[in-house]
């Protein structure tokens, strides 16, 4: 995942007191709608989770809470007169103008060296570190910042520059114990195969880079706390005058306390991560789901099949794809359900005229038409997105590519096996009126 493959980001909450203002995120329907959820109450929250897409800001003026209602009620009964000629209440401002207003608003770039433009007195922050290539050779000691995911805490460590190749140079912290041979092996692996490969199908990480280098860091640590394997973080993506933790470096980090360089698990990890690198520099907006979606696909393309997202997802089929857990613990089936999907899209729609990248640009994650505009190119009949995700529903149920058009199951003449672990059962209804929830976009 960008920043941590099994930890993310929780909700923030807080009550709100009267005349409390508070910035939340209003979505708008899939169905296309301008239905806006949530415009205020006594809890606010800021969500990544929310079943709605779209995102715009809105004020939220919360409602005052009980201990203050009847203080100010106290106050009213204690006055000895009253306006009689109280003016009408005002008319509300039609929600969809409101809307309306919003998208027309500028929005503030998702980029940080613009932000502290805008917003600190940084006013000339530099896009890059450096201009030229690094001059540095095996055995160099540079210090790191690391980050803390668990505790959020910032730290520094020193590393010895082990391999320097032609794409990746690769960093092991003082202290660990690292096979020479096997992490080299992983370095040509990563040169020779996954790097290229994964290019080729998503797009380009920045280049020649924050520090003027086109070449890759890696920086393989002992223990990162919090079962976390393997992370990227955008933050060492800007200059140190713009994020004082920044190591300016396109880089990512390897927990070889849990993988073992040389090993299938190690460049899978390194295969799911420099896609989360490459999907930053496409887009920046992009969405959680479809970020990890990519980076499993990644996993996949590059020849890492594993069952365990899956099988989560399976298990769990009401887990909404286009949204992702609050919680660690929800993270396996929303990993599934986004792997499966982006497996399918590939299958059908994506695997040819760089239909990846385009989805990428398009941010689809955030604007589901972009899957119905690449599938038209094959699927013309194709009305919308509930229909491609009914369409991918049932082909997880039936995974029976040789009906109708084959968009009831997975295509093997493309991903040469199939994905789907576990046979699906169906369970007898009984005869009658049943009534049951389902999460939207979960099957």
């Amino acid at each position: 995942m960008n920043t941590d493959r099994y930890s993310h980001c929780k909700p923030r909450t807080r009550i709100c007191d009267a005349n409390d203002i508070n910035i939340i995120s209003i979505y708008r329907s899939t169905a296309g709608d301008s239905t806006a959820r949530g415009l205020c109450a006594t809890t606010c929250r800021e969500s990544h989770a929310n079943p709605f897409i779209g995102c715009a800001l809105s004020a939220c003026a919360c409602q005052p809470t009980n201990q203050r209602r009847d203080r100010d009620r106290r106050r009213c009964n204690q006055h000895t007169s009253a306006r009689t000629d109280v003016p009408p209440a005002p008319s509300a401002t039609p929600l969809v103008d409101e809307l309306a207003m919003l998208a027309e608003m500028q929005r503030l770039p998702k980029d940080r060296v613009l932000l502290a433009r805008a917003l600190s007195e940084n006013r000339d922050a530099p896009e890059v570190a450096r201009t030229e290539p690094l001059d540095v050779q095996t055995g160099h000691i540079k210090e790191f910042w690391v980050n803390n995911i668990v505790d959020s805490q910032n730290y520094r460590v020193n590393a010895e520059l082990r391999y320097a190749g032609p794409v990746v140079l690769m960093y092991v912290e003082e202290g660990v114990q690292v096979d020479q041979a096997a992490l080299e092996q992983s370095a040509r692996t990563f040169e020779n195969e996954i790097y290229p490969r994964t290019r080729d199908l998503f797009g380009s990480e920045w280049q020649p880079g924050v520090d003027g280098d086109p070449r890759i860091v890696v920086l393989n640590m002992g223990n990162m706390g919090g079962g976390v394997i393997g992370y990227f973080s955008p933050r060492d993506s800007v200059p140190a005058s713009v994020n004082r933790f920044s190591n300016e470096h396109e880089m990512f980090y390897m927990n070889v306390g849990a993988l073992t360089p040389g090993t299938a698990a190690y460049l899978d990890t390194l295969s799911h991560e420099f896609q989360h690198m490459i999907h930053w520099n496409e887009q920046r907006r992009s969405s959680t789901w479809f970020n990890e979606g990519s980076s499993t696909l990644s996993q996949d393309l590059n020849g890492f099949v594993g069952n365990v997202y899956v099988s989560s997802f399976v298990s769990r089929p009401d887990t909404q794809l286009t949204a992702w857990g609050e919680f660690p613990g929800d993270s396996l089936a929303h990993y599934g359900a986004a792997h499966l999907f982006m497996r399918y899209i590939y299958a059908h729609y994506a695997n040819q005229n760089d239909g990846l990248q385009t989805l990428i640009q398009n941010d689809a994650g955030n604007h589901l038409q972009a899957f119905v505009d690449l599938a038209q190119q094959q699927r013309p009949d194709l009305g919308s997105f509930s229909e491609l995700f009914t369409e991918w529903a049932l082909a997880n149920l039936l995974n029976d590519p040789t009906i109708d058009q084959g968009q009831y199951g997975y295509n093997p003449d493309v991903l040469g096996y199939v994905a789907l672990p576990t046979t699906v059962t169906a369970e007898d209804i009984p005869f009658g009126e049943l009534t049951a929830d389902v999460s939207q976009f979960g099957a």
